[in-house]
């Protein structure tokens, strides 16, 4: 369903009949964008702890790397 409304908001905007079809969207969805981000970000922070806590030397090693990297860069 929402892959129909999507076709047909494209078809609009492409012909240019209608402007107000993408901004009337922008209003509407900006709450919900707002949610799914912040879910998404949470999702991502939980996985990276679990990553963390599996691999601790892995971490460790990655965290010196990227250390050693910007402090070569920055040096330049």
């Amino acid at each position: 369903m929402e892959w129909e409304w999507q076709i047909y908001r494209a078809r609009r905007l492409r012909s240019g009949l209608d402007i107000r079809v993408l901004l009337s969207d922008s209003v509407q969805s900006a709450p919900t964008a707002d949610v799914v981000l912040r879910l998404v970000a949470t999702r991502r922070k939980q996985d990276a702890k679990r990553y963390v806590r599996c691999n601790p030397w892995r971490s460790i090693g990655i965290a010196a790397g990227a250390g050693f990297l910007l402090g070569a860069l920055s040096a330049r």
